[in-house]
């Protein structure tokens, strides 16, 4: 998300992908709010873009107890990771797509931005 409000024009182009295929795809608030964190407060409107997207899907922590997002949240160094590897972990998701695929190791899918 951090990638999409600097101008990425490969996340662009995935979400153009999404947008033709008519697939939803899932924004952890988590993610959200470290990219908001992240980038200035002009850059922070293409979130806000990003939400309004009609296939996008804002998540909160619902996948799973709060012990497994702890342990995750541990396990992958960041709350964001944790909560978009979850999503995959139980089927949200297909796979994340990241600027830090080494994070994730094996089992969590990732696109590379």
């Amino acid at each position: 998300m951090t990638a999409y409000a600097a101008g990425s024009e490969h996340v662009g182009e995935v979400l153009g992908e999404f947008a033709d295929e008519k697939a939803s795809f899932c924004l952890p608030v988590a993610c959200l709010i470290e990219a908001r964190i992240a980038v200035t407060e002009e850059d922070a409107q293409l979130l806000d873009v990003l939400v309004d997207l009609p296939l996008a899907v804002p998540l909160g922590l619902e996948f799973g107890p709060w012990r497994q997002v702890a342990a995750a949240t541990q396990l992958l160094g960041g709350l964001g990771r944790a909560c978009a590897a979850l999503c995959v972990a139980h089927g949200a998701a297909g796979y994340v797509l990241t600027g830090e695929p080494e994070a994730y190791g094996e089992g969590i899918e990732t696109i590379p931005v």
